[in-house]
């Protein structure tokens, strides 16, 4: 399914995807600007879901057996087997989605539909009209904008990711060239990141990994020597 709807060319969707939302939001710009948005992130998703189902069929059988004996609920098996597993894959998949999403920037928000002329304001409209009005300083300063913007999300965003996802890797050895990030280290350094990750951010994860919810009335239950509440076969254990 993914394969057939990725093959479908991203400009197909859009006289259908723009009259749709501005039928729900008429005489609001915010209908053309959830198109912009659905439009840009159909040109990316497809590659970054491909790239995370590939991860998952790469999981060894022993991990998987082992949240098998340890009886994960498909919710925390997910979360502490399956996105470990194919962050790595996602994050580099993320990476080369987003760089060609620039490349559909400037369609998405300069387009004509009828005899009607959609411009959104952004990176991708301000290169469009400076092209069309033919000013080379403008263009100049939009693509020094646009480069400026990439060069930031790398350093402050892909970087990290890269270097955090590395030690998701299956390999027993350490690697020599593991990825490394200046922001990363200074997080690392900081003891007001490590206080809140402390405080704050594993407590958090740790309740959202572990959500879980009532279970039916059908499950039985019986219980041991010592009183407590022991779940039988069929109930399953978060």
């Amino acid at each position: 399914i993914i394969d057939v709807l990725q093959s479908i060319p991203l400009f197909s969707f859009l006289p259908g995807v723009v009259l749709g939302l501005i039928a729900l939001f008429p005489g609001a710009r915010i209908g053309v600007e959830l198109a912009a948005v659905f439009l840009l992130f159909t040109s990316m998703a497809w590659n970054m879901v491909l790239g995370f189902y590939q991860s998952l069929c790469g999981i060894p059988k022993d991990l998987q057996e082992a949240s098998s004996v340890f009886r994960l609920t498909a919710w925390k098996r997910f979360w502490v087997l399956e996105l470990p597993a194919g962050a790595v894959g996602l994050v580099w998949n993320s990476i080369i989605s987003v760089a060609g999403g620039w490349f559909f920037l400037i369609s998405i928000e300069s387009f004509e539909l009828g005899n009607r002329d959609f411009r959104l304001p952004g990176l991708g409209s301000f290169l469009a009209a400076a092209a069309e009005a033919a000013d080379y300083t403008a263009i100049f300063g939009g693509l020094s904008a646009v480069i400026a913007v990439i060069v930031v999300t790398d350093f402050f965003v892909w970087r990290p990711l890269i270097a955090w996802s590395s030690k998701f890797t299956f390999n027993s050895t350490q690697s020599q060239d593991e990825p490394k990030s200046a922001v990363g280290s200074f997080l690392k350094r900081s003891s007001l990141a490590r206080k809140c990750h402390e405080k704050l951010v594993e407590p958090a994860w740790e309740w959202f990994v572990n959500l879980t919810w009532d279970i039916p009335s059908y499950v039985r239950s019986t219980r041991s020597s010592n009183g407590n509440r022991v779940l039988d076969e069929e109930s399953e254990v978060p």
